[in-house]
């Protein structure tokens, strides 16, 4: 109980337990989102390097609230690193070697000229 005899809320809509499910659902969300990328770049596809890109930001978002709350030192650290990480996705996928392996080779697009 409470101060005043209230019953301390720990029920679905109580904001601790909305913020936490909430964490849950967008971690998830990034994790997909990543499998789901790695399988376009492995593929050489474009749209792998956007969805590589879009899941790093949810991480690098999603971990910035460790800075601005009770957090111990080791979740801290371990938010840093997933920035760091996700820094290190974005960098990487949009590095000019990394670029022409999934853009469009001149091969392929006289191919597609060649249909029409």
């Amino acid at each position: 109980r409470g101060m005043g005899g209230r019953k301390m809320g720990g029920g679905l809509l109580n904001p601790c337990n909305i913020l936490r499910y909430l964490g849950l659902t967008v971690s998830i969300l990034a994790l997909l989102l990543g499998i789901i990328a790695v399988i376009g770049l492995l593929k050489g596809k474009k749209w792998g390097a956007v969805w590589a890109i879009v899941a790093a930001l949810l991480v690098a978002l999603t971990s910035i609230s460790a800075f601005f709350g009770f957090s111990t030192g080791l979740t801290i650290g371990i938010a840093a690193a997933k920035i760091i990480l996700a820094i290190a996705v974005i960098t990487l996928v949009l590095l000019p070697a990394a670029r022409r392996v999934y853009s469009p080779r001149e091969e392929d697009l006289l191919l597609d000229e060649d249909e029409i």
